[in-house]
């Protein structure tokens, strides 16, 4: 099974084969500032994963603009990637799991895929910036694409100014939302305090 959301997401080092030679895709380089969409696929050169990754490539500007990265995984060599991105020209970055490790770390690895062996399932994670999984999903079976309307709700929300201030415990501007000092007031008249509290808001971290 994937991991289930609210866990924390898995670190990696896979490698690429892009126009500059091989080079390091690590999970870690985006935390602190850019959310990830990991997606699994089963197989380069196959007709789901070309329709996935040609789709993905062709609303790539959708999801920088939510702060999101997006890379995909699979079992074959990063040799075999190039090829295959260069003949659909994919721009999504793709990165090889060639021992496996990863999409078992992740719980989408198959143990068989009509005989060609272990591979894996098709699945995609939405890792925020913390390196928390706050969106998970295996699809039914490999034919199946994932919920990408979903993955964009779910961006949408972690960009937002509320939802980054409750991950992230401040603000840029160093105000942090859980350290209010709080003053009541005293009515000169009465001597009394009322219900309700003034509450200054002057810290900076």
């Amino acid at each position: 099974m994937p991991l289930p959301e609210g866990t924390k997401a898995p670190d990696f080092t896979l490698k690429s084969k892009q126009a500059t030679g091989v080079v390091d895709v690590k999970l870690s380089a985006n935390f602190g500032k850019k959310n990830t969409v990991l997606l699994f696929f089963p197989l380069a050169f196959t007709s789901v994963c070309t329709q996935e990754m040609c789709d993905i490539t062709s609303g790539l500007n959708a999801y920088a603009g939510l702060n999101a990265d997006v890379i995909g995984v699979s079992v074959d060599s990063p040799f075999a990637q190039e090829a295959w991105a260069q003949k659909e020209k994919i721009k999504v970055t793709l990165a090889s799991d060639l021992n496996k490790k990863t999409a078992e770390a992740y719980g989408v690895l198959l143990p068989d895929l009509l005989g060609f062996g272990a591979t894996s399932a098709r699945a995609a994670f939405v890792i925020d910036r913390t390196g928390v999984i706050r969106y998970s999903e295996q699809t039914p079976t490999p034919k199946d694409l994932p919920n990408f309307a979903a993955i964009k709700n779910v961006l949408s929300k972690l960009t937002s100014p509320r939802r980054r201030l409750d991950i992230e415990g401040r603000s840029q501007s160093g105000f942090s939302p859980f350290h209010l000092n709080f003053k009541q007031r005293r009515s000169p008249a009465t001597g009394l305090t009322p219900s309700g509290s003034d509450f200054i808001l002057p810290l900076r971290q």
